[in-house]
């Protein structure tokens, strides 16, 4: 139902769409770890990646390396791109499932020795990269 309403009323906005998930009843959660420098637009609405229009944006696992991660994302595209703008979601339990399959062996490997996720971040934000964000906005020591 409200997908329908967003999808072919041309005049929701920003604010609207903040109301829609306000709404929600799903708590708020912070942007805190993840790697796209993104901006706060109104409420608990952000860009999803502030890189230029020509950066692959990797595929979303959304925060699947912290500890705590959402379970539910809402999107919202204010002004429809002529071409692209694709946000390519995978959900991290069916490439786990996948990878069980078609290779056993790594991902036993994977289970008993564990995974260690290591990012190398600047200070500062890098727009130009889809995974740019710094160390500051990183763990919100200053407002992304």
């Amino acid at each position: 139902m409200i997908k329908s309403l967003l999808v072919e009323d041309k005049r929701v906005i920003k604010s609207d769409f903040n109301d829609v998930v306000e709404a929600s009843g799903f708590e708020e959660f912070p942007y805190v770890g993840g790697a796209a420098p993104r901006t706060n637009v109104v409420g608990r609405v952000f860009t999803a990646n502030e890189s230029p229009p020509d950066q692959k944006i990797p595929f979303h696992h959304e925060m699947a390396q912290v500890p705590e991660y959402p379970a539910k994302l809402f999107f919202f595209c204010e002004v429809e791109p002529g071409s692209g703008g694709e946000t390519p979601i995978v959900l991290s339990h069916i490439v786990y499932e996948r990878m069980k399959e078609r290779y056993p062996e790594f991902v036993d490997k994977l289970e008993e020795h564990g995974l260690i996720y290591n990012r190398v971040l600047g200070e500062d934000d890098d727009p130009s990269s889809p995974i740019g964000r710094g160390w500051k906005s990183t763990f919100l020591l200053r407002k992304a």
